[in-house]
């Protein structure tokens, strides 16, 4: 699953031990720059990236200046469906404890929840 990159989502994966992020760079057919990030918790050997990644990034480094947002760039982080399930308890109860509100994004919509 995809989820887009913010602050929270980083700092939940750095809480869960996610040391570096393997990185790949595509741009969409309206030239729209895309990074798409896969999380991982051991050094990579860059010289034996997975296939289709450029290259990996140290999470405390790029990744934390791309969360804080860069225009013209859309950052993409790809989990898997127990890390995205554990990452909406862990921010669903975040809401309730703290009463802060929650942003819904489906595509274009927007749904505040307090």
């Amino acid at each position: 699953m995809n989820l887009q990159l913010d602050m929270e989502l980083l700092d939940y994966l750095k809480a869960q031990g996610y040391r570096y992020c393997l990185s790949k760079t595509t741009l969409s057919a309206n030239d729209q720059v895309n990074i798409h990030l896969t999380p991982v918790k051991v050094r990579p050997y860059h010289r034996k990236l997975p296939k289709d990644y450029d290259t990996y990034f140290k999470i405390s480094k790029e990744p934390t200046r791309l969360a804080k947002g860069v225009d013209g760039l859309k950052v993409i982080v790809s989990l898997d469906k127990a890390t995205v399930k554990t990452y909406v308890e862990h921010t669903l109860q975040d809401v309730i404890t703290t009463g802060s509100s929650l942003m819904i994004i489906r595509g274009d919509e927007r749904e505040l929840i307090k």
